[in-house]
C-alpha cells in the first residue's frame, strides 16, 4: 500500500497541511463517505514516512470491517475515493491561494443572483487586488481583460450598453498588452530552444506573427501617449530585440535599466524569469566573443542571491543549470572565495539526487584551478552523466587535466570521441559544436607542439586563438599556447 497514489500525496504534506486535510476529510460538506474517513484515520498514523512498518491492505480492511472477509475490490474503491478527496483538497487549497480567482467566481455568482451592490463592491475590490504592487506578469493582463469583460457583461445585463465604451477601450488595451508580453516571451523561448537544444521549427507562427508587426512604431505610440503599461511592454520588447540583434549591446543595457526601474511591479515568479532572461543574454554575448559580459553576469547572480529571486517559490529546489552557471562564472572570473562560499551556502538547496554529482564536479573544478590535476581527475570520474551539461563540462575538464599531466594519448583519444559525439548528437546546437570543436582543434595543436610534431600551419597559435570568435576555455588555451611558444623560442 505504501506505493499507492494516496500515500504519495500524504507524504508530500507538511504536518500543518495534514492537519488541515484531516479537517477537510471530516467535513460532511466535502466528504460523506464514513469508510473513507476511517481509512484516512488508520493510514495517517503511519505519517510521515509510511515505511516504519508495512501498511497491509488486509489489516486495514479488518480494522474497518471487523469480522468480514477481505475484499480487495472494496479496498481499491475506498483508496480511490480517498484519492479523489485528496485531489479535491489540493485543488481547493490551490484555488484559495489565488485571491483574484476566488473573486472572479464570486462576481459571477453575484451577477447571476442580481446582487448588484455586492457585485459592485467586490468588483472594486478585485480591481484594487490587481492594482497591488508586485502583481504584474503576463497573466496580469489576462486577469485585467477578464475583469473588464465581466464589467461589460454586467453593464449589458442592466441595459447600460451606452456606458461600456471606456470598458471596451480598456479591454482592447489589456488584450494587446497580453498579446505582446506573451508572444515576445514565447518567441524568446523558441529561440533559446533553437540555440541551446538545436531544435528547428519548420512552422513557427509566433515568430511570423511578431515579424509582421511594426514593433518600433507600436512602442513609440505607447510611449508618446503615456500608456500606463509602456514600461512593462518595453521590457519584453528590449528582451526580444536583444535576442534577434545579439551584436547590438544597447538593447541589453536598456533592458537591464528598465528591469531595475520597474522590478517592484512584477510578481516573484516573473522577477525570476526576467533575471534568467538577462542571464541568458549575457551568456550568449560572453561565449560569442565578449568576455566582459561575464562581469555583467556576475552582477545579475549577486542580485538574484541577495534578493532571493533565484527560486520561483520557497518549496522548489535550486535549478541545476542556474547553480552550475553561477559557480562556473565565478571560476571564469577567478573569484574562488566567492565560488566556495556559494557552494557552502547553497549546494543543500539542490534536489537530493543532484547534490552528490554537483559536489564531485565542483571539487574537480576547484582542484584543477589549484593545479591539483590528479585530484581533479579523481573527482571528475565520480560524476554521473544524468544532466546534459555534465557531458560537456566533464570532457573539457578531463581533456585539460590530461594535457597538464602529459597524458597526450589519452587526450587525443578523448578528442576523437568528443568530436564524434558533437557531430552525431542532434541536440547539440551549431554554436556549441563550434565552441567545443574549436577547443578540440586548438588542443590538438598544443599536443603537437608538446610532442615535437609541429607543422608550419601550427605557428602563431596564440594569435589564432585570440582571433577566433567562439571557443571554449579561451583563457586556458592562450596560457598554454604562450607557454608552448616560449619553449619553442
Amino acid at each position: 500500500m505504501k506505493k499507492s497514489k494516496i500515500i504519495s500525496i500524504l507524504k508530500s504534506f507538511s504536518p500543518e497541511e495534514l492537519k488541515k486535510f484531516r479537517d477537510f476529510v471530516h467535513s460532511p460538506f466535502h466528504n460523506k463517505n464514513k469508510n473513507a474517513l476511517g481509512l484516512f484515520e488508520i493510514i495517517r498514523k503511519y505519517y510521515p514516512g509510511f515505511e516504519e512498518s508495512p501498511i497491509e491492505k488486509e489489516k486495514v480492511f479488518r480494522k474497518l470491517f471487523p469480522g468480514k472477509n477481505y475484499n480487495d475490490t472494496v479496498m481499491r474503491i475506498l483508496l480511490s475515493d480517498l484519492l479523489k478527496i485528496s485531489e479535491e483538497y489540493l485543488a481547493y487549497t490551490g484555488f484559495k491561494k489565488n485571491k483574484y480567482d476566488e473573486l472572479k467566481f464570486l462576481l459571477s455568482e453575484y451577477k447571476e443572483r442580481n446582487l448588484d451592490s455586492l457585485y459592485k463592491r467586490n468588483f472594486r475590490y478585485a480591481e484594487s487586488t490587481l492594482d497591488e504592487s508586485g502583481n504584474i506578469d503576463i497573466y496580469y493582463f489576462l486577469k485585467r481583460f477578464e475583469l473588464e469583460s465581466a464589467g461589460i457583461d454586467f453593464l449589458i445585463s442592466k441595459d447600460k450598453q451606452i456606458s461600456t465604451g471606456k470598458n471596451v477601450l480598456r479591454q482592447g488595451e489589456y488584450l494587446v498588452s497580453l498579446f505582446l508580453s506573451g508572444i515576445l516571451n514565447i518567441v524568446h523561448e523558441l529561440k533559446v530552444h533553437k540555440d541551446v537544444l538545436n531544435i528547428e521549427f519548420e512552422f513557427n507562427l509566433a515568430d511570423k506573427a511578431i515579424q509582421s508587426i511594426d514593433l518600433e512604431a507600436l512602442l513609440g505610440y505607447m510611449k508618446d501617449n503615456n500608456f500606463i503599461y509602456y514600461p512593462v511592454i518595453s521590457i519584453y520588447y528590449n528582451m526580444y530585440m536583444s535576442y534577434i540583434h545579439e551584436d547590438i549591446d544597447e538593447y541589453y543595457y536598456e533592458l537591464r535599466k528598465k528591469v531595475d526601474e520597474n522590478f517592484g511591479y512584477f510578481t516573484r515568479n516573473e522577477r525570476v524569469n526576467l533575471m534568467i532572461i538577462l542571464e541568458n543574454i549575457c551568456l550568449i554575448k560572453a561565449v560569442n566573443g565578449k568576455p566582459d559580459f561575464y562581469h555583467n553576469l556576475m552582477e545579475i547572480y549577486r542580485k538574484m542571491l541577495s534578493e532571493k529571486i533565484y527560486l520561483h517559490s520557497d518549496n522548489e529546489y535550486f535549478q541545476i543549470n542556474l547553480f552550475r552557471n553561477m559557480f562556473y562564472t565565478a571560476i571564469i572570473l577567478e573569484d574562488y572565495k566567492w565560488a566556495e562560499k556559494f557552494l557552502s551556502e547553497h549546494i543543500s538547496e539542490l534536489s537530493p539526487g543532484q547534490r552528490e554529482n554537483m559536489d564531485h564536479y565542483t571539487k574537480a573544478v576547484l582542484f584543477f584551478e589549484k593545479k591539483n590535476f590528479n585530484g581533479s581527475l579523481e573527482e571528475v570520474n565520480k560524476v554521473k552523466f544524468n544532466f546534459f551539461v555534465y557531458k560537456y563540462d566533464v570532457k573539457l575538464l578531463m581533456l585539460k587535466s590530461f594535457y597538464e599531466l602529459g597524458y597526450y594519448e589519452n587526450a587525443l583519444s578523448m578528442i576523437d570521441s568528443f568530436s564524434h559525439f558533437l557531430s552525431k548528437n542532434k541536440i547539440v546546437s551549431e554554436t556549441e559544436k563550434e565552441r567545443f570543436g574549436n577547443f578540440n582543434s586548438f588542443l590538438k595543436v598544443l599536443i603537437k607542439i608538446k610532442t615535437g610534431s609541429v607543422t608550419s600551419g601550427d605557428k602563431n597559435l596564440s594569435k589564432r586563438i585570440s582571433g577566433t570568435k567562439i571557443v571554449n576555455s579561451r583563457k586556458w588555451l592562450l596560457e598554454k599556447a604562450h607557454e608552448a611558444e616560449k619553449r619553442k623560442v
